[in-house]
């Protein structure tokens, strides 16, 4: 940070300052005195809304492969209820209770 001079009034200015306090000329900033100005800095890595994008399309990706094995289970765990039932009526399984938990684990993918 060094003075210069106003190129309107002459007077000294800061080289940080943006405008003159005297006759509020504005100041450019000054090239470094090396003569090449700083390098701009890339930009690394994916950006927020491709994190979010990539996310979204993750999540249906789980959703579909998770919603195909679902219709499966449940056709077997409603027919696995329905002999479960019949087998109450005839009095060959003691509870209800036995063929809801059936149910459960075979919706669960439970295979036994």
């Amino acid at each position: 940070m060094a003075l210069i001079a106003c190129p309107e009034c002459s007077k000294e200015v800061s080289s940080a300052a943006s405008a003159c306090p005297s006759c509020a000329y504005p100041i450019t900033p000054q090239a470094p005195a090396g003569g090449a100005s700083a390098p701009v800095a890339k930009k690394k890595g994916m950006g927020i809304v491709a994190k979010i994008l990539l996310g979204c399309v993750g999540l249906f990706a789980i959703f579909i492969l998770y919603g195909m094995s679902i219709p499966e289970n449940e056709a077997r765990a409603r027919e696995a209820f329905r002999v479960c039932r019949d087998m109450f009526a005839k009095g060959q399984v003691a509870t209800m209770y036995e063929c809801q938990q059936l149910e459960a684990r075979i919706k669960n993918g439970a295979t036994k």
